[in-house]
């Protein structure tokens, strides 16, 4: 199996990337580091693994989308595509009241903007070969709004209902899609916040969950399940009582 994943180079990408390759299959890391990339293709071919690279970055889309097209064509199709780069975590967290709109730009186009061009151009290629499976790795976040992540929120929204919406599309043809709603990971990108969150997860077991997932063709999967109740329970509160809700436990 031909395993395109973007945002490879570290965090959930980069474990989802060793771990296939240790299954047999060929996999196609993305980053906007080439360094780090051939580092990590390295580091897994010494390990019997087939791994290859190629540097993207989200922010120009036009650019990523004729380097997949060449690689899809190159390989004889990409088989499962797993859209994952994007800031998250400290790097996603701003307060609008204080940062510049260009923060907010910057996170929306590559959340949201960068991954939703590639996931179009993939999906039109499965498409046209009557199979194929598109993994969206969205958030919990995408479930209940929170303070100093309203940019990264909106962009998960976004993603998570793009992929619904190409979900319904995409059956007809004999293609898979599945939204992967994480909680908190326990990867580089929390780690400028100094603490532990509530029922945070290791990478590990974080790949084990989006497998599991993917194999069994999910639709929309959330994990911790725990996590995921509780994100959705605001919404059954009255915004009176949500808000200051959610503006207490996010410390503000």
């Amino acid at each position: 199996m031909n395993i395109l994943i973007t945002g490879a180079s570290r965090g959930i990408g980069l474990g989802l990337a060793q771990s296939y390759a240790q299954q047999g299959h060929a996999v196609y890391l993305t980053g906007r580091s080439e360094n780090t990339l051939k580092k990590e293709c390295d580091a897994i071919s010494a390990k019997d693994g087939n791994a290859s690279y190629l540097v993207m970055d989200h922010t120009t889309p036009d650019i990523c989308v004729q380097k997949t097209l060449s690689l899809d064509a190159e390989i004889g199709g990409i088989d499962l595509f797993i859209a994952n780069a994007g800031f998250a975590g400290f790097d996603a967290t701003h307060n609008l009241t204080q940062s510049s709109w260009e923060v907010t730009q910057e996170i929306i186009n590559t959340n949201l903007v960068g991954s939703t061009v590639l996931i179009q151009c993939v999906l039109q290629l499965m498409v046209k070969r009557g199979k194929g499976h598109i993994v969206g790795i969205s958030s919990i976040s995408a479930d209940c709004p929170s303070p100093l992540s309203a940019a990264y929120g909106a962009s998960k929204i976004g993603l998570t209902y793009f992929l619904e919406s190409a979900a319904i599309e995409a059956a007809a043809f004999g293609v898979d899609v599945t939204i992967i709603h994480p909680g908190f990971i326990e990867t580089d990108s929390l780690e400028g916040f100094g603490r532990r969150f509530p029922l945070q997860m290791s990478v590990n077991k974080a790949i084990r969950h989006i497998e599991y997932a993917i194999e069994k063709k999910k639709r929309l999967y959330r994990f911790p399940k725990l996590m995921g109740i509780i994100a959705m329970f605001p919404k059954l509160l009255p915004r009176i009582l949500a808000y200051p809700l959610i503006a207490h436990f996010s410390k503000l």
